[in-house]
């Protein structure tokens, strides 16, 4: 009865593992790439860039912290757009190259348009390279 019971278990486990690695598999082939930089709207509702990855494109280019986002693509973008929205413009395929033209600097810098090109976090490159497990440990 003992035995059965310690099957039972062992055999629950074995199948969380395999659900928890299936889930990681599609958490990473689902991601789509992303700018190297993250934004936030200030008080006025402006687009600003809050961090840049030193190691993404972005960083080669010269996109910095405080830089002003006015637009990505053919969108100009308004101070009533909402964040979520704006960071869509920025996730594609990886590779995929989106123009941004920002004030650099601040709001007044001059006008830049950089040519963004959208890679994937370095966690899911790891992922991808089978490097890491799903939370992120070697």
């Amino acid at each position: 009865e003992g035995e059965v019971k310690e099957k039972k278990v062992r055999a629950k486990k074995e199948k969380r593992g395999k659900k928890k690695k299936e889930k990681a598999e599609k958490i990473h082939i689902a991601t789509k790439a992303g700018p190297g930089f993250t934004m936030m709207l200030d008080n006025s509702g402006t687009c600003v860039v809050q961090k840049v990855n030193k190691k993404a494109p972005a960083f080669t280019r010269g996109v910095r912290a405080g830089d002003v986002i006015l637009e990505i693509g053919d969108r100009i973008i308004e101070k009533t757009d909402k964040l979520n929205e704006i960071k869509g413009l920025l996730v594609s395929n990886s590779g995929t190259v989106v123009p941004v033209k920002f004030i650099k600097g601040g709001k007044k810098g001059e006008q830049a348009v950089v040519d963004v090109v959208l890679e994937f976090a370095p966690l899911v490159k790891s992922l991808k390279a089978g490097k890491l497990d799903a939370r992120g440990k070697s």
